[in-house]
């Protein structure tokens, strides 16, 4: 009788080795894509936008390196969301459908993700942009893009602008995928 245990035991041990049989507690693999979620559709409706400088954390001429001061990425954020010309730009909150509330931070890079700039640790700068409606002060989405370090000034300045126009074509592809949405894409 021990014989067939073991024998049991040890033909068990093979079929969950092998996969034929999950092992307890085992999770199956998902290998459905999940559908992404829908895309609020105040962002596609929307026909006016209140551009809101939410400030940096840090200073982008300081510690970080940048050129500019700390209003660079507002600055720079306002002016490609003009020339996209895809929301109506007001000066006041009230005569705006949404506000697009762009801010600019350098916290440590995680113990997790820590970047080594000569030796040291680095902060990760990033942008982060909170789409709100207006009528309802709902945050309806979050975008965030971070600027990959580097060690020469020209160099972090570049990827200050390859990482803001990142950050904008990701609102743009938001606004996209909502009008495909409201065409039946998704729900």
């Amino acid at each position: 009788m021990r014989r067939f245990l073991l024998l049991g035991t040890l033909f068990m041990g093979i079929i969950i080795l092998t996969g034929a049989i999950p092992a307890p507690g085992a999770r199956p693999e998902k290998n459905a894509t999940v559908a992404p979620g829908p895309v609020p559709s105040e962002i596609m409706t929307a026909k006016t936008a209140f551009i809101s400088n939410a400030g940096a954390e840090c200073n982008p001429a300081g510690a970080v390196g940048f050129s500019g001061d700390a209003d660079r990425a507002y600055n720079e954020f306002y002016a490609a969301m003009k020339a996209w010309g895809r929301y109506g730009v007001t000066a006041a909150p009230a005569d705006s459908d949404l506000a697009l509330e762009i801010s600019f931070a350098c916290p440590p890079a995680g113990s997790h993700s820590v970047r080594e700039v000569n030796g040291n640790a680095d902060s990760d700068p990033r942008f982060r942009l909170a789409i709100v409606d207006i009528k309802t002060h709902e945050l309806l989405r979050v975008l965030i893009e971070h600027v990959r370090p580097a060690l020469l000034q020209g160099n972090r300045d570049k990827n200050f602008d390859d990482a803001m126009a990142k950050l904008v074509d990701d609102a743009k592809g938001l606004a996209a995928s909502s009008a495909s949405s409201a065409a039946g894409g998704h729900f």
